[in-house]
């Protein structure tokens, strides 16, 4: 790749007939076309992704016709933009947004994370952090007319001492069943619903909660165990913390770009819409 740095005045003579002279760039630029610059750093991927699986090295000659087509591509996409073929090609206009877009959030994602700043972002979201409460139930549900005789019985067996696991046999049938295991209550409510699993807070481990109204029955719940919500050392979380704060810092610098190319722009929107 040494030549790449320099090419010489036969390879710059083999770019093609044009407008063509020499000028110190912009860093970072190893040619402008009409004002917009092909970049150095995608001049030697072009020659990298054509160097791979070659047995001989690059000549200038070589190097002269990949930067040629570089430049010809830039003409072709000026073109294409003088005339609004990225208007009239949905899937152009995709491509442009998303390159855009994936520009901007490379450039904030560029910039360090101090551990500072992933400090003050935990301490003002911990509780996106946190590790929820989880359960681990056993659930009764007595539906429709028969509700109240089959509870009351249920009552009677469960006065004698009955064991959680022989109730739930004897008196489970008609029951959707909540997996064994601890739970967090947004699981359990997707199982039992929210009006059930509203007390789960409340209930005490080892025992049968009271009954429970649900506008098709009657709901008894057996908490087997529980374990509190937590929340942990950042530490333990630094991998999701730092995600998270990039995933938002990013989010806003976009968001910062759109809202100043709007400014800048002169848009009229019709009679029959409010902007």
């Amino acid at each position: 790749m040494g030549a790449v740095i320099g090419l010489g005045l036969a390879a710059f003579g083999a770019l093609g007939s044009g407008k063509m002279a020499r000028e110190t760039l912009a860093p970072g630029a190893i040619a402008s076309v009409n004002g917009n610059m092909v970049l150095r750093a995608d001049f030697v991927r072009a020659l990298t992704a054509v160097s791979v699986g070659r047995t001989n090295p690059l000549l200038p000659v070589d190097e002269a016709s990949i930067l040629a087509r570089l430049i010809e591509e830039e003409l072709l996409v000026q073109r294409a933009l003088d005339h609004g073929f990225a208007q009239a090609d949905s899937q152009l206009r995709n491509a442009l947004v998303n390159a855009v877009t994936a520009d901007v959030i490379a450039r904030s994602q560029s910039r360090p994370v101090s551990e500072r700043a992933l400090q003050n972002y935990y301490q003002k979201n911990v509780g996106r952090f946190a590790i929820p409460a989880r359960y681990s139930i056993r659930v009764l549900f007595f539906a429709g007319e028969d509700g109240d005789d089959s509870m009351a019985r249920f009552d009677q067996a469960l006065a004698t001492g009955s064991d959680p696991s022989e109730l739930v046999r004897i008196f489970g049938g008609k029951t959707l069943g909540v997996p064994k295991g601890l739970l967090p209550a947004r699981k359990i409510i997707d199982y039992i619903g929210p009006v059930p699993a509203a007390g789960l807070d409340d209930f005490h481990v080892g025992q049968w909660s009271q009954a429970i109204p649900d506008r098709r029955g009657v709901w008894r719940i057996y908490l087997d165990d529980r374990i509190e919500a937590k929340i942990p050392p950042l530490q333990e979380v630094a991998h999701q913390v730092q995600v998270a704060f990039t995933n938002e810092r990013d989010d806003a610098a976009l968001r910062s770009f759109l809202n100043a190319m709007k400014k800048d722009a002169d848009i009229i929107y019709s009679t029959e819409i409010s902007p």
